[in-house]
């Protein structure tokens, strides 16, 4: 049996996103997650900012603005966002909704 030269890949930041490439290609998917990790290097888990800070404060931080101004762009999901900050989907996507509406149908 013959097996095909065609991987599916995962990215830890974009699990829900199958990366198909081919066998010579099979470091997209770090490439990829490498990128997100540069751009959002100065972003701190919410754990590790407990540590210091409250949990309102993380919130109103400029890094987590930033990432929440990159989900409503279309520039990183949901998913990945939540993964950046340490938090889970629905906590996530509860700030997000407060802030910007639904994802689907934003009021702002």
């Amino acid at each position: 049996m013959v097996r095909s030269a065609l991987a599916i890949f995962r990215c830890s930041v974009f699990d829900d996103i199958p990366l198909m490439v081919s066998g010579l290609l099979t470091g997209t998917a770090s490439v990829m997650s490498q990128l997100v990790a540069d751009k959002y290097r100065d972003v701190v888990k919410l754990n590790d900012y407990l540590t210091t800070g409250r949990r309102q404060q993380f919130w109103e931080e400029p890094f987590t603005r930033r990432i929440m101004e990159a989900i409503k762009s279309k520039e990183l999901e949901m998913k990945a966002g939540a993964e950046l900050l340490g938090v889970s989907y629905g906590t996530l996507y509860g700030r997000y909704r407060d802030a910007y509406g639904c994802l689907k149908h934003p009021y702002r």
